[in-house]
Formats: C-alpha cells, sequence, structure tokens
C-alpha cells in the first residue's frame, strides 16, 4: 500500500442529507479525536479514530492538529467573479444594481491583464473563507472566463465558470450577438471543460432580460450538443425583473417557462434565487431536477425577499447554497448559512444546522452531480478539507470550552465563524493554503 498521511483533529461531516428543520442530531458525524488517512493521489483511506488509524497505518506520515476542525471543503454554488471589489456599495435593488455597479465593473474584464490580477485576488477570497469548490460567473468577454480557469487551474480549486451571455438590455459594451457568444462558448468547453477533472464550463444567460430567444435558443442548442456542460442563470429574484420577463415573452407562462422553451432546464442547470415562484414554476423546477442556489446576503442586501425553503423542500426542488458576491455581502459560507438560517426564522421555519451545512458541502456537491467525488469523508472520496483553529476567535474558543454536543457546536459557528479561523486548506490531498508544514 502507498504510504499514507494522517491528518490528526475533531473531524466533522454530513454525509447525508438531513430533515429541513430540527437540531440534525446525529447527522452531524465525526470523531473528537479522530482524523482521515489520505493517499498520495488525494483519496481518503480511511476516516477514524486517531488511535485507530495510527495502528492501520503506522508507518504514515502524520500532521497533527490536535484541538483543530477538520471539515469538508465548502461548496459556493453562486458566485460573481466581476464583482468581487463592489461588496458594500450602497442602495440599490437588483435592476438598479446592475445599472450603477455590475455594468460599469464588468466591462473593465475586457483586459485580460486587469481579469488576471482579479483571478489570483478572487481565488484567494475563496480559499481563505475556506471553498474548495465555486460555480462562478465571469464578464461577457471570453478573456475574463479564461482568466479566472487558469487561476483555479494554477491554485487547486474546483470550479464551474462561465462567460455571461447578454445581446440586449445591457451596455453596448456588454453585449455581443448571438454568433460571437456561441464561438466564444464553444472555444471554452474545448479548452476547459473536464480539465483535470475539477474545471469545468457553463453555459450563462445572465438572465431572461438580458437574452433574446435567438441567444436563448442557440444556448439550448449548445447544451444539447455537448450535454455534460453545465448551465447557469438567474430567476425570480425581483418583481420589477419578472414584470420585465413578462413584457418581453408574453408567449411563455412564466419566467421558469422561458428557459424551458430553449431547453435549458434539468439537472445540470443552477438557477440562483427563486424568490418569488410561481406553483408552476416550483412543480416545473422539481420535475426538471433544476437546481436552485439560495444566496441570502444578497436576498437580504438588495432587499429581494425572503427565499421560501420550506416550499420548495416539500415538492422536492433540489437547492444548494451561494455567496452572490458582490451584491452578496461576504465570500463566508458560515456567513451564507448564518443569513440562511435567519432569512428561515423569519418565516416561522428553523432550519437544522446540520441541513445548511450539508448544503454548504456534500450537498452543494451533489447539486453539481460530484456528491460522490466530494463533499463529505468517505472512503474513496477525494480529500477536500479545511482546517480550523478555534483557538484563533475568543468567542469560538470559549463556546468550545463550554460546549461538546457537535450540533451545538455547529450552530455557534454558523454566527461566530469567519476567515480568521481558517488555517490551511488542501484539495485532492494537496495544501493549497498555507498551513502547517506536513511533519514526519
Amino acid at each position: 500500500m502507498a504510504r499514507a498521511t494522517l491528518y490528526l483533529g475533531e473531524t466533522w461531516h454530513v454525509p447525508e442529507e438531513p430533515p429541513l428543520t430540527g437540531t440534525g442530531a446525529g447527522f452531524v458525524r465525526g470523531f473528537r479525536r479522530g482524523g482521515l488517512a489520505v493517499d498520495a493521489s488525494g483519496k481518503i483511506l480511511a476516516h477514524a479514530e486517531r488511535d485507530a488509524l495510527r495502528t492501520q497505518f503506522p508507518d504514515a506520515t502524520v500532521v497533527d492538529l490536535e484541538g483543530k476542525l477538520i471539515l469538508p471543503g465548502f461548496v459556493d454554488a453562486h458566485v460573481h467573479f466581476p464583482q468581487l471589489d463592489l461588496i458594500g456599495s450602497y442602495g440599490e435593488e437588483l435592476l438598479g444594481w446592475l445599472e450603477r455597479y455590475t455594468y460599469p465593473a464588468e466591462a473593465a474584464f475586457a483586459d485580460a491583464g486587469i481579469a488576471a490580477l482579479a483571478g489570483d485576488r478572487f481565488v484567494t477570497e475563496l480559499l481563505a473563507n475556506g471553498t474548495t469548490f465555486a460555480a462562478a460567473y465571469a464578464s461577457v468577454h471570453q478573456v475574463s472566463a479564461e482568466a479566472l480557469f487558469a487561476a483555479c487551474e494554477k491554485r487547486g480549486v474546483r470550479a464551474v465558470v462561465g462567460k455571461v451571455s447578454m445581446d440586449r438590455e445591457a451596455p453596448g459594451e456588454l453585449t455581443q450577438d448571438v454568433a460571437a457568444d456561441f464561438a466564444a462558448n464553444a472555444a471554452l468547453i474545448k479548452t476547459w471543460h473536464g480539465r483535470d477533472g475539477r474545471l469545468f464550463s457553463a453555459l450563462t444567460p445572465r438572465f431572461a432580460v438580458s437574452c433574446t430567444r435567438e441567444m436563448l435558443k442557440r444556448l439550448g442548442e449548445l447544451a444539447q450538443f455537448e450535454p455534460s456542460v453545465f448551465v447557469q442563470s438567474h430567476h425570480a429574484e425581483n418583481k420589477a425583473e419578472i414584470a420585465a420577463v413578462a413584457r418581453l415573452f408574453p408567449e411563455a407562462a412564466h419566467y421558469l417557462d422561458v428557459y424551458g422553451r430553449a431547453g435549458l432546464l434539468g439537472a445540470r442547470t443552477v438557477l440562483a434565487h427563486t424568490i418569488h415562484p410561481t406553483e408552476a414554476e416550483v412543480l416545473m423546477l422539481a420535475t426538471t431536477q433544476t437546481v436552485v442556489a439560495h444566496c441570502p446576503t444578497s436576498n437580504l442586501f438588495l432587499g429581494s425577499g425572503l427565499f421560501p425553503m420550506r416550499r420548495l423542500a416539500a415538492a422536492g426542488v433540489r437547492m444548494a447554497l451561494g455567496t452572490d458576491v458582490g451584491g452578496g455581502t461576504s465570500f463566508s459560507m458560515w456567513r451564507t448559512m448564518a443569513s440562511a438560517y435567519e432569512v428561515q426564522r423569519l418565516q416561522d421555519v428553523s432550519v437544522s444546522p446540520a441541513r445548511l451545512f450539508y448544503l454548504a458541502t456534500r450537498g452543494g456537491a451533489a447539486a453539481f452531480g460530484m456528491g460522490a467525488t466530494f463533499g463529505a469523508f468517505e472512503v474513496g472520496m477525494e480529500a477536500d478539507f479545511q482546517v480550523l483553529d478555534p483557538a484563533r476567535s475568543r468567542l469560538v474558543s470559549a463556546r468550545f470550552s463550554r460546549e461538546t454536543n457537535a450540533e451545538a457546536r455547529l450552530f455557534a459557528l454558523l454566527f461566530l465563524a469567519d476567515d480568521r479561523l481558517v488555517e490551511s486548506v488542501f484539495v485532492r490531498g494537496r495544501q493549497v493554503l498555507a498551513g502547517p508544514q506536513v511533519g514526519a
């Protein structure tokens, strides 16, 4: 057997989907004095008590993380690469936000040099927050997507990346005719889709308002021709947006039907927001197995509305969590989970912390068809994990000294954790964010 590396610390993961409400007791699994055994290819050989691991792998290299937490890397199902520097820009709802902040920022990403510098900063923020997989929107420019792909490849991050498609209702420098958009998407798919099993292309119509029927139709044709490619867009985020879609597509039964008519729905489609769905849309989401990415910090910041998680869950709609930076206010999935909890409390629902953590880890991976590859600590899965040091926060350290229950500790982290706790991050067993040196 190839020599293993043992990472020894307190481990948590949520390998199965918990109920929507309740404490999640029994779903947060792991070991107070445990660890992972990882082989040279980055696969998990074992997840067990530390003494059992030392016995099973007597010749292993040991990384002693006593007092630290070893958790799966986070999955951010919806984030905007060019909006890195827009977090906290004042005072707009969705359509005004796009015009005043987003479009001017994205215009700059026509410059490959600007996009390359931003790519490195963007990936740094993901990793610093424990995120090892992100589904990201670039700008309309092919070079912006290429820059982000290159930064993710260099730093070891998993990503789904798409250049935004728009051919109307946007500034001229951010629109592209259908043929040019098709050619750019085809080139990105050829170069990047499936690269190293970590990087994947997504067709990315910004939203129905910004795309003509012809553009949506051509994207749907490309999705059918390349069925392993992902599709990502926005849906029912804002009431003014919904009214605009109804005006621009009077033949459609509802907003979601616009994407359905174009052949853009299915198990590899992730739609952000879905705050104001009709009953017909909820049924269509469920029957097509389309995923909804809930982005609570953005929904609150832009005043878009309250996400109907209980209603969608009851219908069997697949879900994940996204930061939606820069309308979203943080790269932290802890902050995202906390806001998701608060949004549901405003609707008299107390979501299980285990359910939220599942959505941010294995559930997020499953939303992209990768739930058997990463997101938990099962044998044979790829070792994507983050190491947190509770001692880096006075409040977390004090809370953990009193609280031993894993579910209670997890719930406390939703509100107390941030990037200060992240000590190191690994993808496929390779360290991609600085931390303790591997020792014998």
